[in-house]
């Protein structure tokens, strides 16, 4: 399998009792909050590449997955992209699988919260329209 060789992404907006769980990147993104996911492999299909990007980015497994949210995005929206790109991503609710405990990848990610609506004012988002979603969502 060829990893970061597609132009869509997966990403997983896990809810908990009103609360949504986000991953903490590191410096190299300015420590800014973001959803656990990433980018389908070549051979990937969409609710077995989330799984896996979820799996292997905060250990768990993900169940109750429903499409919320799609969007086209470039460098443009993202102030903290230290490449030039163009992404079609698209955006699940999900919920862990019960029985498991998070653990996070620390290559990736140093840190993961659960936040709730009440928060979004105060979260250094990766990007601008997560804020949006959210709310919408919420």
């Amino acid at each position: 399998m060829v990893h970061l060789m597609t132009n869509i992404a997966e990403y997983a907006i896990i809810i908990d009792d009103n609360k949504f769980l986000m991953v903490q990147w590191g410096q190299q993104y300015d420590n800014t909050w973001h959803f656990p996911g990433g980018r389908l492999d070549e051979n990937d299909r969409e609710i077995e590449g989330l799984r896996r990007e979820v799996k292997e980015e905060i250990g768990v497994e993900i169940i109750d997955i429903k499409p919320v949210f799609s969007k086209f995005v470039t460098k443009a929206e993202c102030q903290y992209a230290k490449k030039d790109y163009q992404m079609y991503t698209l955006f699940y609710t999900a919920r862990i699988k019960p029985g498991q405990e998070i653990k996070l990848d620390e290559v990736e990610h140093h840190n993961y919260k659960w936040f709730t609506r009440k928060d979004l004012e105060n979260i250094e988002f990766y990007m601008d329209f997560y804020k949006e979603m959210l709310e919408e969502i919420f």
